[in-house]
């Protein structure tokens, strides 16, 4: 929640919050948040997966984003509710690993509160902030299930697994299989526990019928329309990290990493928190080394994070492999947990030397790491602290309480530097709070009409500026063509250009194309097709005869601070039907985003119907019940064909286009979950993972 960069970094850039407003007015009328008929970028919920609808957190986030005015409180729900599942992700795994109760708490508190958690999993990553603590209690689950066949492991198993599919995180999920697959064959090698890998195949059968297949079909149903890149390729981004970055393993403040290797494609595997009580049983432990299950299922599952987060940048639909990392740290300081022996720390000149060597090192590596950056006041605090640190560490093993309950020094440690990173990072002021324009734009910008700004160039700051001017007006339920989709929609992306996933229009193209005429629509303008009736650009970018351009599509141009605003003041609403189309038709009603009602009179002349709504297969028209064709101007918006002398009644809805293969995989899913739930014992042989995990 203090973390600086919460809501204001990478792809969060403040559309964050507004998207899951958009899902939550959805909830809030009994609908579900299929799609969102206030943006054009990222308004489909179930091709754009990145706002992750229907993840549990992000349900009661956009409940309360949806709820309340002030939007610190959906902030605050959604990271106490995300630190919360990890940190019993992280403690149901390493129990699940046989990890001491002390030891587990230390893990726990470590991986809700490291750096690469905090920005990838907080809010610059939706659907990864969503997955990653299913992915920690997934994982824990399939290991106790594996060990002890009941009900109730099984239902936990799948629960948690169903929660992560649903999530749409992709790499959470890759990660999660390979692990499966990685315990299966442990179990396959071990031969002792024959229903092992069964039970393990069932609940993958289980999850992907219940959630993966209805997460993912109307994805790969419109993969036709998106603009998605899905290619193999490693540009811009090293394979290996410098010893820069393997020594941060251990530093417990090396948090402004991001920076410093060229944005993200370059972040070391730093380990955060887990570093400080890790060097603990590192340098002072006795281990042992008799290899048993559960350390053979570690020691794979660490293999196969290491190697998927050295993967290439591009691989197919999925990018960026430092999504891993945060459950690679997860794992590395399980390690040394699991193989410690539980008895006293030992202290001994040798150990101590060893460990003022390493810490002499590490402050100089980090120093070289540093680059430019090498005098900054903040490294040079961040090597004095982690070098205070290890002096605590000397200190606390030569107590010999302390050297008796090393559990307790390891979670005082971990406890210790969690509230420290939150003493030190100070409390971050939002751009929603503090806009840099003068005027507010919720209370500007109209509620039913579209607004596009453009002149999204990070030159002069105008990324951030039209992220953040889209995102106030989305949160306070404004409509606004600029909005964020990873995914994109090819055809709209050539009719509005932009380079990013923000919707960062080009100001020459943006404005050429929305002011261009569609002889198909009786010569209107694309920008009255799309219902816009305000455009916003920085005063920098504003071509030199944008008055003349104004004024020939009749538009008022007005200058407020830094901003252009050309804007039309006879706009009425008629829902989404397109404005200069409404002769003969009358706006009904509208029962949600995916449906609406017009009363269309009859005419001589057959009519096409253009609606500002951005096409994806599902979409249908009715008059009177009577089918009517719907198909898609230059592949962008919503068109309907009337007939001449046709009148009644006019439905449009939309319905996701595999929404008979979602229901026969629920279906079957439940069948099968019921079968195999009927073939296990309803008694324990221990205690159950959930209560453990509580």
């Amino acid at each position: 929640m203090f973390y600086r960069d919460f809501f204001v970094i990478d792809d969060a850039k403040n559309m964050f919050l507004p998207l899951f407003g958009a899902m939550g007015r959805i909830w809030l009328n009994f609908e579900i948040p299929l799609l969102t008929d206030r943006t054009f970028l990222g308004g489909n919920f179930l091709v754009d997966m990145a706002a992750a609808p229907f993840a549990p957190q992000v349900i009661v986030t956009s409940v309360v984003a949806a709820s309340f005015d002030d939007w610190r409180k959906a902030v605050a729900v959604f990271a106490v509710l995300n630190i919360w599942l990890a940190w019993m992700g992280a403690y149901a795994l390493a129990r699940s690993l046989k990890v001491d109760h002390g030891l587990a708490l230390s893990v726990a508190f470590s991986a809700a509160s490291g750096p690469m958690f905090n920005y990838v999993m907080l809010g610059s990553w939706w659907n990864s902030a969503a997955g990653f603590p299913w992915l920690l209690l997934g994982t824990a689950a399939l290991i106790r299930l594996a060990e002890n066949g009941t009900r109730g492991n099984f239902v936990a198993a799948v629960g948690a697994a169903v929660f992560l599919f649903q999530s749409a995180a992709t790499q959470m999920q890759l990660l999660y299989m390979f692990s499966a697959a990685g315990l299966g064959f442990i179990e396959y090698r071990r031969a002792e526990n024959p229903g092992a890998i069964t039970r393990v195949v069932a609940v993958l059968a289980c999850a992907g019928l219940l959630s993966l297949i209805p997460i993912a079909s109307e994805y790969v149903a419109n993969i036709s329309l998106t603009d998605r890149s899905s290619s193999f390729s490693n540009d811009s981004r090293s394979i290996a990290p410098s010893w820069g970055h393997v020594v941060n393993f251990f530093n417990p403040f090396y948090g402004d990493y991001i920076g410093w290797f060229r944005g993200y494609l370059h972040v070391p595997l730093s380990l955060g928190y887990a570093g400080v009580f890790t060097l603990v049983l590192i340098f002072f432990g006795r281990f042992d080394r008799h290899w048993t299950r559960e350390r053979c299922i570690l020691l794979t599952m660490a293999v196969i994070a290491f190697v998927l987060s050295f993967s290439a940048a591009q691989v197919g639909p999925t990018r960026f492999p430092l999504r891993y990392l945060p459950f690679l740290t997860v794992l590395i300081c399980i390690i040394p947990c699991a193989f410690f022996d539980r008895s006293e720390l030992r202290n001994g000149s040798g150990r101590r030397e060893a460990l003022i060597g390493f810490a002499l090192a590490a402050g100089l590596l980090q120093f070289w790491s540093a680059q430019k950056d090498l005098f900054e006041i903040t490294h040079l605090f961040s090597v004095l602290f982690f070098l205070a640190a290890i002096v605590a560490i000397l200190a606390g093993v030569r107590h010999e309480g302390i050297r008796r309950n090393p559990a307790l020094f390891c979670l005082m440690l971990s406890m210790s530097a969690f509230v420290l990173q939150h003493m030190r990072t100070p409390q971050i002021i939002p751009l929603f709070e503090n806009p840099p324009l003068p005027e507010r734009v919720s209370a500007i910008d109209p509620p039913e009409c579209f607004v596009l700004r453009t002149g999204g160039t990070a030159g002069h700051g105008g990324m951030e500026l039209q992220d953040q001017l889209a995102a106030r007006g989305l949160l306070f339920g404004a409509r606004s063509v600029n909005g964020y989709s990873p995914v994109s929609h090819r055809d709209f992306a050539r009719l509005l250009p932009h380079e990013t996933a923000h919707g960062n229009f080009t100001t020459s193209s943006a404005l050429t194309n929305v002011f261009a005429r569609v002889p198909e629509a009786g010569g209107a303008r694309m920008f009255e097709l799309l219902n816009i009736c305000r455009i916003s650009l920085p005063v920098w970018d504003a071509p030199p005869m944008l008055a003349e351009m104004a004024e020939g599509v009749a538009l008022r141009r007005e200058q407020r601070g830094l901003t252009v605003i050309l804007s039309r003041d006879d706009f009425v609403p008629r829902g989404t039907l397109s404005h200069p189309l409404t002769n003969g038709v009358a706006f009904v009603s509208s029962d949600g985003p995916r449906r609406e009602t017009f009363a269309v009179q009859a005419s001589d002349e057959a009519r096409t119907l253009f609606f500002s709504r951005l096409y994806w297969k599902g979409y249908a028209a009715t008059l009177d019940g009577r089918p009517l064709v719907v198909d898609a101007h230059e592949g962008v918006l919503v068109r309907v064909a009337v007939p001449a002398g046709a009148s009644g009644t006019l439905e449009l809805t939309y319905t996701p286009v595999t929404l008979p293969l979602i229901k026969t995989s629920l279906v079957l899913g439940l069948l099968f979950f019921a079968f195999y739930l009927r073939r296990l014992p309803s008694r324990r042989a221990e205690a159950p993972f959930v209560a453990a995990a509580v």
